[in-house]
């Protein structure tokens, strides 16, 4: 006999009823992608006014993780 209920503990379910559920934390092991010669080259050329127009978010993510550019510059 399987002792999950729709997948769950009987613990978990009755955690959910009370509030007083966890969710287990998945670690942050992930690397964040870095910024290229290309997105640099991008910004020079447009600017980042013309990235935002474009919605070339993808390399305004890896400008900003690269430190390149500030969160609401």
């Amino acid at each position: 006999m399987n002792d999950k209920i729709f997948g769950y503990t009987w613990e978990s379910i009755q955690a959910r009823q009370q509030g007083t559920y966890k969710p287990e934390l998945v670690p942050n092991t992930i690397t964040k992608p870095q910024a290229t010669e290309e997105d640099i080259k991008q910004l020079k050329t447009i600017g980042l006014s013309g990235l935002k127009t474009k919605g070339f978010f993808g390399i305004i993510d890896r400008l900003t993780n690269s430190n390149l550019i500030g969160v609401g510059k």
